[in-house]
């Protein structure tokens, strides 16, 4: 199998990506642009791309009409029926001024809705530096903008005094705090907001210690409570973790990001609903290119997509629970 070496053919499908909204069968986030970086960087061949492309975007709907940009993209932050109007403002600020300069400008006022979409909009925005290409960043950042969620703003403008530095019993002690606040719905979003306003939350959330190790340390949490449950929200954290890793070169303010992060990935944890004390499920640990041959395979963008931040995260910490993570999701 050979891996495409140079941008050329992924620039060209991210490209047909623009084609597609956002969203699709009503409040559904596309993953087809992030899941073809992913499948880039297993190394698709080009049948396999071209395949999974055809089979995906056949259930997505068309992108909103052209619209000229936006004045002022802030003002309609949360907005999501302004997408089409901020990715045009965005798409123009990047030809006008680059990448880097524009997410430097950018990231401070969003990182407070990490959430965004449940995550996607990070996750959108990070793929799309990892292309290096312009569109799907516009879109990456509309969709976080469009779908800005400010969880922080329900806990104080500055964090309380330090407390725990352990991410299991910051997340126990918010566990054991909780009370009937489940909203009916299977959305992620939904349940993120209804926690949110929650005594547990208001009361734990900025009791876990920020510090340099926390990002790491919360994507470790996360794969543990992924290799208990298999629990499809709980994928979603550590994907966002490995996305937000991918981010911060470009935040001056890192540990500001992670502890917006930390209230989002607070609210993803009891969004999913799992037990903190379930057992560990049984995986046969797959070498590294069994389980890429699997990702590859599959016509799923979430298993896909969880391979890809796996080895990713594995080739950078070593942690051999990133190899159980991604040999679990292949499992049939």
């Amino acid at each position: 199998m050979n891996r495409i070496e140079t941008p050329t053919e992924l620039t060209a499908w991210l490209d047909l990506a623009q084609a597609y909204a956002p969203e699709y069968g009503g409040s559904l986030s596309t993953h087809l642009p992030m899941a073809l970086v992913a499948l880039n960087s297993l190394a698709a061949d080009s049948p396999r791309m071209h395949a999974f492309f055809s089979t995906i975007s056949a259930r997505l709907n068309a992108a909103p009409p052209t619209a000229a940009a936006c004045n002022d993209w802030l003002e309609l932050r949360g907005d999501r029926a302004a997408f089409a109007s901020v990715r045009a403002h965005f798409l123009q600020a990047i030809a006008d001024r680059g990448r880097d300069a524009v997410l430097r400008q950018v990231l401070p006022s969003l990182i407070d809705g990490v959430g965004a979409v449940a995550f996607h909009g990070l996750l959108r925005t990070a793929f799309a530096t990892v292309a290096n290409h312009d569109a799907e960043l516009a879109s990456g950042l509309a969709v976080w903008a469009t779908g800005y969620l400010p969880l922080s703003s329900f806990v104080a403008a500055e964090p309380k005094e330090a407390g725990s530095a352990n991410v299991a019993d910051w997340l126990a002690h918010m566990a054991a705090k909780g009370d009937a606040w489940r909203v009916h719905t299977g959305m992620i979003t939904p349940q993120m907001r209804a926690f949110v306003r929650t005594p547990a939350f208001l009361d734990g959330a900025d009791r876990l210690a920020i510090h340099d190790n926390t990002l790491r340390d919360l994507a470790a949490q996360a794969l543990a409570i992924y290799l208990r449950t298999k629990n499809f929200t709980v994928l979603h954290l550590i994907t966002s973790a490995h996305a937000l890793r991918l981010l911060m070169p470009r935040l001056d303010e890192p540990l500001v990001a992670v502890r917006h992060y930390a209230h989002a990935y607070a609210a993803g944890v009891a969004a999913s609903g799992v037990a903190g004390d379930s057992p560990m499920m049984a995986v046969d640990v797959l070498p590294w290119p069994d389980v890429m041959r699997a990702a590859i395979a599959s016509d799923d963008e979430h298993v896909v997509k969880l391979v890809y931040a796996c080895r990713e995260e594995w080739l950078v910490t070593g942690d051999t629970d990133y190899q159980r993570a991604a040999s679990l999701v292949v499992a049939a």
